[in-house]
């Protein structure tokens, strides 16, 4: 018996010890410890990768992951750039001021309102005559010759005015015809609208000043030097220095501080207003239906002038056939 408790001892054991202790039957089997191990490849690779969030420890010691931006932009400022983006431009860039805007306009009214007057007066003064006293043909050729000077006057106003700003944004004073066909359509329905307007007048009697705003229609009898000068002066220097100056540089200019739509009423009553009280409602018909048509037209001006042109024209033919049926040369109706 003690040479066995020797043999154990030596043995590193004792007859009370785990390893000589026989196991009851039903007790559990009691698992060895877990072997600590490195991490696994798999762990590596996903400890290895970039993370977009970060971890917070929270009052627990539990770790919580709060995500990290990535560098795209918020969800309302990427919709405001897209939306700027998207919409459309404005047809005309506008490069003067305010005050520049009405000096120019105040010296191209001031011109337009004081030249025939005073190219007429000045040459029946020549003569000795009152204004009434010239004949209808040099009156004709006066106001032709005014005309032709309120062309050159407000082109080199206009010239002045745009000389500090050179060369002026896209779209001003522009002559594109790159939409011919289209450009048809309003100058028809202008003198379509023309027609009428002058069938209703001389109709119903109305005096709505003649064809010209300071002269009257040249009727049969007058000399044909006279009704050519008519013409020439209503279907084309007319509508040139009109449309230059109203399409051309005023409802531009006024997109500046108003929207489109409203700068097409303001220059209409404006060009309505340039014009004898008796036309202005048809005037401010016509001049609102110009300004649309150049901005339909992308601003370009050959459309109004084209409809300008074609509804003068009408006008002038329709006057002169009533004065040769007898309506005479007296009755009115709106022309610019």
């Amino acid at each position: 018996m003690l040479l066995r408790q020797q043999a154990a001892r030596g043995a590193g054991t004792t007859p009370g010890s785990a390893a000589t202790r026989p196991r009851r039957r039903g007790a559990p089997c009691q698992a060895a410890p877990p072997t600590p191990e490195g991490p696994s490849s798999g762990d590596r690779s996903r400890r290895d990768e970039p993370s977009n969030s970060t971890s917070t420890s929270s009052g627990s010691g539990q770790q919580q992951a709060v995500p990290v931006p990535t560098g795209s932009a918020p969800p309302a400022a990427a919709a405001a750039a897209e939306a700027a983006s998207t919409a459309p431009a404005p047809l005309w860039e506008v490069p003067w001021d305010a005050f520049e805007v009405a000096r120019t306009a105040a010296v191209v009214w001031l011109v337009d309102q004081t030249a025939p007057t005073a190219i007429v007066s000045a040459a029946a003064r020549l003569q000795g005559l009152p204004i009434d006293g010239l004949r209808a043909t040099e009156k004709e050729l006066l106001l032709l010759a005014a005309q032709v000077v309120q062309l050159a006057a407000t082109a080199a106003i206009l010239r002045a005015a745009a000389a500090p700003h050179a060369p002026l944004p896209p779209n001003w004073f522009s002559l594109r015809a790159d939409a011919y066909g289209l450009m048809l359509a309003p100058a028809a329905a202008i003198s379509a609208a023309g027609g009428g307007i002058l069938l209703v007048s001389a109709l119903s009697g109305m005096q709505a000043d003649g064809v010209r705003e300071w002269g009257q229609v040249v009727s049969v009898e007058s000399e044909g030097a006279a009704t050519a000068a008519l013409a020439i002066g209503a279907v084309v220097l007319a509508p040139l220095s009109e449309e230059l100056f109203f399409r051309g540089f005023l409802l531009p200019a006024l997109t500046k501080w108003m929207p489109t739509a409203a700068a097409v009423g303001v220059s209409a009553a404006l060009f309505a207003a340039a014009h004898p009280p008796g036309a202005f409602l048809p005037e401010l018909l016509l001049g609102a239906v110009l300004g649309a048509a150049c901005v339909a037209a992308g601003g370009s001006l050959l459309t109004p002038l084209l409809a300008h042109a074609a509804y003068n024209g009408l006008i002038v033919a329709a006057a002169l056939a009533l004065a040769a049926g007898g309506g005479g040369g007296g009755g009115g109706m709106p022309a610019s």
